[in-house]
Order: structure tokens, then C-alpha cells, then sequence
């Protein structure tokens, strides 16, 4: 074995490249050996993976190359080891008579006469990504070599590029990779001076405005792709800055490091670009296949045709076809140029190509158009294309570049667009525009809407004055107007009373001027402006009487708001609400207005009264047309009741500002809606029970009949003995009597079950979903021991119930009624204190009826060991304390309380018996004078007055039902409060 590097090297390469001899070439490497390519995967790490690349290469191709060896180095590194550096020349084969040659610089690390470590490459900066060493010398050795040619003329190509290359490594401040002459040159460098002047940092060239651009846009393209393409300015030698458009694409350097290498070239003169690529293009004729290289880089596109016939395609670059959306692949030479034409240009481009053949071929100037080309996905892109023909061999050859400026031509259709719509908007505004020429005082008026008898006037204001067009009381105003811009104002306005002829009406009219001047300052003319604000004008007249009307509102309101929704915040306040909104200088006003709706606002009606003065609700209000908004809820007045109010907006605009104004009235309607309210209650419950009245009842019944299948019962109750019970202990307890009985039936039942009051004493129940006749049984015996349980035995309170069932018994609401009532009049022949199914009715027996008891009852009017008065106010009090209500009787006049129930004292917190003898409005309302709302005027014996209240002793609200009645045979006033969130649905 050889003990020098340079004899392993050499004798290692003669094994691997000129012998093919696989055991020889892996004899020469140490086992760790470290097998180094250009390709950042082509890396071997051990003699093992080296010999199975080996394998591959040498099945591929086995023939040898001949090899020769120039410009060795060997380096010394201590330790038995040795750096040693060479350049090979691996040459085979020939290409047009001459050999192709490759040229390689190696360096390896030896140690004792074996390879340790070797790398390879190919001395060129347009070194492909795939290159690699062990070369895959199979059947790519052509190709490969051949690229080496391909590569040395395409450095020698780029020469020709107008602004020259440039590249940089892709670390902090791109450090300098390359730069050709020509590019040092077009800035006016030398290579030490522009070292010196960047610090060899390719980032200081660049204009520190455009850095940061210029490296966000870099990364983001070099995120999808190796190619990039962006502007900025470069600097000169002198210090000045030129703009150039650099087109890019990322390569590998020898040594393995990434390299952003650029073609750049100066924008400044778009015309001056044009002239230089053609001059390009002219000075590469006759240049071999690799000239395809350079133009495939040249920005847009190159296409070579042709001339005339139908320009059949020769070459066409792969920026031309990048610009269509087509790889180079995808299209096929020798086709029309013109099938890439948008269909609708190609006539109008043969055309000027035709008139112009005859200036391009016999003067040699070329030829500037502007037209479609259809990309892949079918839609188009707009190209400018210079053209020149250059004749070659005696054929006629059209050479062409291509700017893709689609973004330009879309900003030029959008100015015209815009002019157009300026054009549109000054024949539909309403306002007319004007030039006013300072110097000769001469107002020309813009072609628009309107028709005028004349284009200009001339002396303004003075001609327009003495022909009598502007109204006295605005004189003044119009000549100080003028005089402002005559003195160089910037901009002057008023408001005028004119009239645009000398027999037209007079209007009202805002004048605005806005001057322009000269670079000097001097003003030379106006623009200006007329508007007709005579709609305003009135709106100010409509808003001072809207003004003198709030002034009359005021006297019968409890309060007035004046609110800015613009701005969102109030602007005037008084009467109630001047108590109630603690309005601050930062407080909104939708934030005071929600703040304080839940202060004052009964929380059932809080949702809706929200919404409804929301601000956003009132601006689309007013947007829509709306100028009244209406809402009715309950509030507290001043006197801390929850009473009923009406809540009237109007919606305008002002005037002066524009803004969006809301005047707020609030009036109190507590009588009028308790009436209304009373009305409504009273037309769908019973007053009495608080359950469904008959119509009410009736309507629920049918609806479920019509709507639901199933089976369902149809309870009648009826009072045993009733008009007795109500001569023997007074209709007083005969009402609390039909009270109980309806409480306790609404106990017995579902929410989703029907019960009613017929009327007099008798009741229904309609029980929905019946899952059996157990249940219907069950339920007909409880309605019995119910009521009979309501008092003692000896007042006898029973009752009899007739039952029929759907859909046995029919299923109409005639068919059922009628049935049950048969039921019930069976139970009462049959001797009360029953139920019957009408069933039994039918089949002629009351095996179902049932009986409370068999004793007899003592007749009702000979019930009482007491005398009738005491019985009876033993009864009613012993009754009331039953109820869930709160009950207190008083004496109307001197407000005396007789009587205060049980539950009245729960409620309050008063011990039992303390209320009694105290006054009403003290102990029920905590006042220290009567109320001033006290019903009693308003109060017969005969039915109840129905209103609501909010109890500041009980601190919430009731309805309550009062009435005159007889208590202990003196007149007296009866209050029921109850609770709303207590009754049923």
C-alpha cells in the first residue's frame, strides 16, 4: 500500500473512476470513513454505506474514465493525519467531435495511506441541488458532464444581463457570496470599493427604508418555492439610490451553505429596460442552447416566432409559461401564438402586426402592443409585448418580450371607473360645482345635473348682486364670503337666501369655497360648491315647534329627557327622572339608562323596556322612518309606588349638528291602565276563584278536543245545598265558601289540567291524558272529600260530581258536556255528596256512585247554638285565616282596623292581634296620613275594585281587591292583597 496522500488519493481515484474495481476503491478507506457530497442528503457515513452506493454506480455504468490530476496541496495536521487537496479532470466520450470533460476539486483527510474523510464538488456556483460525489456516473454520465459545458457558458451569458448579478449567502446581513463585474460596474464600484462601502454585507446595499421589506417578502416567497422577485432601492458609489427589480432563486454553494443568488436590474426608466433587453436579446443571436437558460430568467416572458403567417412558436421561455399557469412541459412548440390570444384581441393584434410588418422588418424598430393572453385555468392576464424581427439565415424571426402589467391595466379600468361614477354623482347630486377664477372674478359652472341658462358669470358677487339674485339680509354675508378667498383664504362658506334666475324663487343655498394656489402661494381659483339647504331651514322652523310643543308637554308630564343618541348621552332632564338618574359627566347614556331601568323598573317589564330604549333600537328606528315610539310599564313614582307609565319618544334630527335626537316624555297612566287591566283580567278569570271563567274554560277544552288524541275526562262539581249555606251564613261566606273550593281543585290537579267556575256554584275540571280509569276514580273521590273537609261537618259544606270521558263518552265539547251534566244531575237525585260516571248513567245503575256519610244533616238554618251574628263573624274569621291571601277589614272612615288575617302577620312580622285598632294606612301601608291613592271612593257593596300596588311595608307588589261589606252589621271596607307570583296560570 501507498504511505503517501498523494499516492492514495491518486491511486484511489484510478480504482474508483478508471478501473471500476469495487474491493480495490474500498480498500483505500478507513471504516469510519466520512464521504462528503454537494447535495445536502448526499452524505456517507461508514465503508458500509459507501460500498452499497458503489454497487449501485458501477452495476449503472461500469466503463472507466480517463482521469488527470493538476494543482495538488498536501497540509500536514499532526496526530498521523493529512489534509490533501486536488483538482481532477474526468473526461469520456465526445459531444460534436470534442471530449467532455468534467472538472472536480477534492480534499481528504489521510491517515496512514487510508482515507478518513473526502469531499467533492464541482467548482461552479450553478452547481443543481442533486449534484453529489460519489457522482452517479450510470446512465446520467452525459447529462452530467454535459451540464458542466451548460453550466461554464451560462456564466459567461450572465455577463450579458443589463444590472449585472449579485448573491449572498442566506445568514444575518447576507454575507457576499458573488458579484459580476458588470454589476459593479452599473453601480460604479470596484470590488475593494464596494466591499469597503457594504462591509461585505449585501444587506447594507440596500436602503434601510427597504430592509425590512425586502427580507419579509424574501422569506415569504422562499416559503413555497426557490424563486423570488421584489423592488427596492440599491445603492451607487456617490451614496445616491437607484430602484431595481431583483428576480431571484436559492442555490447551494460548494461548500453546502444556502445562497439567495439575484439578477437586478434598474426600473427607474421602464423605457430604458425595454432598450436594454432587446439590445440583450440582439447580442445573444448565434448563441448556443444555453442563451434558454438566461431567458427563462429574464422577468415575464420571451418568445421567439416565425414571422408572419400565423407566428409559429419557436421558443418560448419558462417565465412565459410560469405567467400562463403552464409548466414548459405542458406546451408544445411549433403551435400559432396566436391560439394564446384572448379570443376577442386576436383580430384587432393581427391587424396592427400587419400594418406595422413593414416599419419592423425594413427600418428594424419595434413594436409596443397591449393585449390578452388566456392563461391555464381559462380566465386572462393582460401583457405588454415589445416586438423586433431579426433575420437569421435568410428566415425572418420575431423576438418578443412579454411584461405581465394585468395589475396596471386594472388600476387604469379602476380610474376610469372612478372618473365615471365622478361624472355619474355630478349629473344625480343635487348640489351644483363650480370654478371660481380669483383673478378675473369669473365663475364657470361643471357640466351636471342641472340645465342652467348660462356656463359662466362673470364679476361675482357684484353682477350677481346688482341683478337682484341675492336676498338683502344675506348681502353681507355672500361679499364677505368673497372677499375671504379674493384675500387667499383657504376656504370660505355661508348661507345665502338666493334664487339662481332674476324671476326665480328665492332659497336658501350653503355656499362653500375651497381655493387653490399656486406653487407660490398665490390663489388662483375655487372650487365651490352650492347646496339647497332650504329641507334644513324648515327642519330648523320644525324643530323650534317641536320645542314650543315639549314647553306645553311639559305642564302635564312627570318627566322629559332630551337625549343625543349621536353622541349617546343626555343632554336635558327633569321631573322625575331629575330624581331618579344619577347622571354623571362620563356616564353614557345607555349605561344610565340600563343603571337605573333596574332600580325603578318592575322587573316584569324591565326586558321590554330595555329594548326599547336601547340606543341601538332608536337609531334604527329613526333609520327606518319611525319618529314615535310608544311604551307602557311600571315604574316607581315619586312616592315609591310601582305605578303604571307611559313612555313617549320622538326621533329627529338636529338642525345645526345632524345628530340623531331623542325628546323623552314619561306621564303617568297608573288609573287608565288599571282599568284597562282589570277589564283584560276580568274577561278570562273568574274574579271570585281566580280560575278560568266559563268563555275562557270552554275555548281551552275545545282546542285540546281539536287538537290532541287520547283520552281525556270531563269533571262537573256542584255545591250541595249552596243557596242554603248562603242564606243561613251570608253571601260573604258564601263567597269565601266558592273561594276554598276553587283553591282546593287547583291543588288537585296538573298545571296542564283545565279547572274552571261555571258560574253560581258550579265548577269544571277537564283532565287531559288520562292513563287509566283507576286514576279518574280516584281523583272524582278526592274532589268529594275535599270539599267536604274545606269546614266543620255542622256548617255542611259537600258537593256532587258528574263525570264523563273521552272518547267513550264522545268527543266533542257538546257530546261531553252534555253527558256530564246527565252525571251530575244523577248524583243529585241520587241524594248529593257524590260522583257518578256517566257510564252508569247509561246502563241504568250508579254501581260507581260514591257517598261521603249517611248521617243526617241538621237543616242550615237551624245550625248555630250562638245567635246568627256571632256564628257568622266566627265563621268569616275562622275562614279568612285560611287563606293564603292577605285580608284586613277597617272602618272607611275614621280607618279603624276591624280584622287582620293570619297571613298578614306572617308577611309583616307584626305579632298576632297588634294590627287590630290601629289605622290602616299605618299599619297596612306604613304612612302617617291616609293614602292619598285610598280606594274608597271608588268602592260598592255590590263587586270588587281590582288594582295593583307596591307595599312599602311588605316591599313588593300585590293585586288587590277591595269591596264595601256588612262586619257585624256595620259598614266596612275589605282589602285582599295577593301575591302575583301565587296564581295560577
Amino acid at each position: 500500500m501507498p504511505n503517501t496522500p498523494k499516492e492514495t488519493i491518486k491511486g484511489f481515484f484510478e480504482a474508483y473512476l478508471g478501473q471500476r474495481d469495487l474491493a480495490k476503491t474500498l480498500s483505500y478507506l478507513l471504516p469510519e470513513v466520512q464521504w462528503v457530497g454537494t447535495g445536502k442528503h448526499e452524505i456517507v457515513r461508514t465503508i458500509g454505506e459507501a460500498e452499497e452506493a458503489l454497487k449501485a454506480e458501477f452495476a449503472a455504468e461500469p466503463l472507466g474514465y480517463t482521469l488527470r490530476f493538476w494543482g495538488e496541496k498536501e497540509t500536514c495536521l499532526g496526530g498521523g493525519f493529512a489534509m490533501y487537496f486536488t483538482h481532477l479532470a474526468v473526461s469520456r466520450g465526445e459531444d460534436e467531435g470534442k471530449p467532455v470533460t468534467l472538472e472536480i476539486r477534492v480534499t481528504a483527510v489521510c491517515r496512514e495511506g487510508k482515507i478518513a474523510s473526502i469531499h467533492a464538488s464541482v467548482p461552479t456556483f450553478l452547481q443543481e441541488e442533486e449534484e453529489y460525489f460519489p457522482m452517479r456516473f450510470g446512465e446520467r454520465t452525459y447529462s452530467e458532464l454535459t451540464k458542466a459545458v451548460r453550466a461554464n457558458a451560462a456564466q459567461l451569458l450572465y455577463r450579458c444581463i443589463p444590472g449585472g448579478i449579485v448573491g449572498g449567502y442566506m445568514e444575518e446581513g447576507r454575507p457576499l457570496y458573488y458579484i459580476n463585474e458588470e454589476m459593479l460596474s452599473y453601480l460604479g464600484f470596484t470590488c475593494d470599493e464596494f466591499l469597503q462601502a457594504t462591509g461585505g454585507l449585501l444587506v447594507n446595499c440596500i436602503h434601510p427604508q427597504d430592509r425590512e421589506k425586502v427580507k419579509e417578502r424574501i422569506t415569504a416567497m422562499l416559503d413555497s418555492g426557490d424563486f423570488y422577485e421584489v423592488d427596492y432601492r440599491m445603492l451607487c458609489k456617490g451614496g445616491q439610490y437607484i430602484w431595481i427589480h431583483d428576480i431571484g432563486k436559492r442555490v447551494q454553494a460548494e461548500d453546502g451553505r444556502p445562497v439567495a443568488l439575484s439578477v437586478c436590474y434598474d426600473i427607474s426608466d421602464q423605457v430604458r429596460l425595454h432598450q436594454e433587453m432587446e439590445q440583450a436579446a440582439v447580442e445573444l443571436q448565434g448563441k448556443n442552447r444555453e442563451l434558454k437558460e438566461l431567458a427563462n430568467n429574464i422577468p415575464g416572458g420571451v418568445v421567439k416566432c416565425i414571422f408572419g403567417g400565423d407566428l409559429r412558436t419557436i421558443y418560448l421561455s419558462e417565465g412565459f409559461c410560469r405567467m400562463l399557469g403552464y409548466s414548459a412541459q405542458e406546451i408544445a412548440l411549433g403551435g400559432s401564438f396566436y391560439d394564446f390570444l384572448w379570443e376577442e384581441d386576436r383580430t384587432r393584434v393581427q391587424s396592427e402586426l400587419e400594418r406595422a410588418a413593414e416599419d419592423i422588418c425594413a427600418k428594424g424598430s419595434s413594436l409596443s402592443l397591449e393585449y390578452r393572453l388566456r392563461t391555464k385555468g381559462g380566465s386572462h392576464i393582460w401583457v405588454q409585448e415589445t416586438k423586433r424581427a431579426i433575420l437569421e439565415d435568410g428566415v425572418l424571426y420575431g423576438y418578443s418580450v412579454l411584461m405581465d402589467i394585468t395589475a396596471r391595466h386594472e388600476m387604469e379600468q379602476k380610474l376610469k371607473v372612478s372618473e365615471k361614477r365622478l361624472s355619474i354623482a355630478l349629473d344625480q347630486t343635487t348640489n351644483l360645482v363650480f370654478d371660481y377664477h380669483i383673478p378675473t372674478k369669473q365663475i364657470s359652472f361643471t357640466e351636471g345635473r342641472y340645465q342652467m341658462d348660462y356656463s359662466t358669470l362673470e364679476n361675482v358677487p357684484d353682477s350677481v348682486i346688482q341683478e337682484g339674485w341675492i336676498a338683502p339680509e344675506s348681502l353681507k354675508d355672500c361679499r364677505e364670503m368673497f372677499e375671504d378667498i379674493q384675500r387667499g383664504e383657504k376656504a370660505a362658506s355661508s348661507e345665502v337666501l338666493m334664487r339662481y334666475t332674476g324671476e326665480g324663487p328665492f332659497v336658501w343655498v350653503r355656499i362653500s369655497l375651497t381655493t387653490i394656489h399656486w406653487e407660490d402661494g398665490r390663489p388662483v381659483t375655487a372650487v365651490g360648491v352650492m347646496e339647497d339647504i332650504t329641507a334644513r331651514k324648515e327642519a330648523e322652523r320644525s324643530f323650534l315647534k317641536e320645542e314650543q310643543y315639549r314647553q306645553a308637554m311639559l305642564s302635564s308630564m312627570d318627566a322629559y329627557g332630551e337625549i343625543n343618541l349621536t353622541k349617546n348621552r343626555f343632554e336635558k332632564i327633569s321631573g322625575l327622572w331629575e330624581t331618579y338618574l344619577a347622571v354623571k359627566g362620563t356616564s353614557t347614556y345607555q349605561e344610565i339608562a340600563e343603571a337605573n331601568s333596574r332600580r325603578f323598573v318592575h322587573f316584569e317589564d324591565w326586558d321590554n323596556y330595555v329594548s326599547v330604549v336601547c340606543r341601538e333600537n332608536l337609531l334604527r328606528s329613526y333609520a327606518a322612518g319611525n319618529r314615535e315610539i310608544h311604551c307602557q310599564h311600571r315604574r316607581l313614582n315619586r312616592d315609591n309606588q310601582m305605578v303604571w307609565m307611559l313612555l313617549t319618544i320622538h326621533l329627529l334630527a338636529d338642525p345645526d349638528s345632524g345628530d340623531v335626537k331623542a325628546l323623552a316624555y314619561l306621564k303617568d297612566i297608573n288609573r287608565e291602565k288599571q282599568r284597562e287591566l282589570e277589564l283584560q283580567y276580568q274577561a278570562k278569570k273568574d274574579p271570585l276563584t281566580q280560575l278560568y271563567n266559563k268563555g275562557t274554560a270552554e275555548a281551552l277544552i275545545r282546542n285540546i278536543l281539536q287538537e290532541q288524541k287520547g283520552s281525556h275526562t270531563f269533571f262537573i262539581l256542584d255545591l250541595d245545598h249552596f243557596k242554603e249555606i248562603n242564606d243561613t251564613y251570608g253571601h260573604m261566606f258564601g263567597d269565601i265558601v266558592l273561594s276554598q273550593a276553587g283553591k282546593v281543585l287547583s291543588q288537585l290537579f296538573r298545571s296542564s289540567d283545565i279547572v274552571g267556575r261555571l258560574g253560581g256554584d258550579e265548577f269544571l275540571v277537564f283532565m287531559r291524558n288520562v292513563p287509566s280509569q283507576e286514576l279518574v276514580l280516584r281523583k272524582a273521590k278526592e274532589m268529594c272529600n275535599a270539599v267536604s273537609k274545606l269546614f266543620e261537618q255542622d256548617k255542611g259544606v259537600f258537593c256532587s260530581v258528574g263525570v264523563s270521558c273521552c272518547p267513550e263518552d264522545g268527543r266533542s265539547y257538546e257530546e261531553l258536556y252534555r253527558r256530564v251534566d246527565k252525571a251530575l244531575y244523577a248524583a243529585k237525585n241520587n241524594g248529593r255528596n257524590q260522583f257518578v260516571l256517566y257510564r252508569e248513567v247509561e246502563h241504568g245503575s250508579q254501581e260507581g256512585s260514591f257517598q261521603l256519610t249517611n248521617i243526617d244533616q241538621e237543616e242550615p238554618g237551624n245550625a248555630s247554638g250562638l245567635s246568627a251574628v256571632l256564628e257568622r263573624r266566627y265563621l268569616s274569621e275562622q275562614l279568612l285565616d285560611q287563606l293564603d291571601a292577605i285580608v284586613y277589614v277597617s272602618d272607611p272612615e275614621t280607618y279603624e282596623l276591624y280584622y287582620v288575617n293570619r297571613a298578614m302577620y306572617s308577611s309583616s312580622g307584626y305579632a298576632e292581634g297588634e294590627c287590630v285598632g290601629r289605622k290602616c294606612y299605618e299599619a297596612v301601608m306604613g304612612r302617617s296620613e291616609p293614602c292619598p291613592f285610598c280606594t274608597n271612593d271608588w268602592l260598592g257593596f255590590d263587586k270588587f275594585y281590582i288594582w295593583r300596588h307596591y307595599n312599602e311595608v311588605l316591599r313588593r307588589e300585590y293585586i288587590l281587591k277591595d269591596k264595601f261589606i256588612l262586619w257585624n252589621g256595620k259598614k266596612a271596607r275589605m282589602e285582599i292583597a295577593i301575591d302575583p307570583n301565587t296564581l295560577a296560570e
